[in-house]
């Protein structure tokens, strides 16, 4: 079976985030995506959503009104998704979760936290079109969990390990 990539991927709004509410929050959104979320504003965790529609951009890079600092994402956050095909990260993310992107078959892109530390379990786990991710292997990189890229054909290249300590094993998968 072959999913051909998106030819076009929407604009995404300019604006930052909206909490739907300043001293509890319980999402947020940008006038095209709504996330749930926990956690204070400082550290806010950003919860999965059952997107569906148009492929489009989701960018946490662009922060949040009034202040706040996006930290985490939930496991399978986008896990078996076809609605996403590019994802911008703020660099206050240290770790891209156990099956972020698994089996997500229209991402194509990925903009990771420059100081990214884990990449989880399967975090890309067979994202058939997905061709990019910057930076690759950041300096910051201490740990490759399992299968993290296995199954991704249209990644290409070798995995630069610029640190020593980085523990690598199994990251594209056998045969890889």
């Amino acid at each position: 079976l072959t999913i051909d990539a998106p030819k076009t991927i929407l604009p995404y709004f300019s604006g930052k985030w909206v909490l739907n509410d300043d001293a509890n929050p319980t999402s947020m959104t940008d006038g095209y995506w709504t996330f749930p979320v926990s956690g204070t504003r400082d550290a806010l965790s950003v919860g999965r959503t059952s997107a569906a529609g148009l492929v489009t951009l989701v960018d946490l890079r662009k922060g949040v009104e009034g202040g706040g600092t996006i930290t985490a994402i939930a496991e399978a956050w986008f896990s078996g998704s076809a609605a996403v095909a590019e994802v911008r990260f703020p660099d206050t993310m240290k770790v891209v979760p156990k099956d972020a992107f698994r089996q997500c078959s229209t991402l194509q892109k990925v903009i990771s936290p420059s100081k990214v530390e884990v990449l989880g379990n399967a975090a890309f786990y067979y994202c058939q079109n997905l061709t990019n991710v910057e930076p690759l292997l950041p300096h910051s990189v201490t740990s490759i969990e399992a299968s993290a890229f296995c199954d991704c054909p249209q990644l290409t290249g070798d995995l630069v390990l610029s640190n020593p300590r980085l523990w690598l094993e199994g990251a594209k998968g056998s045969g890889d």
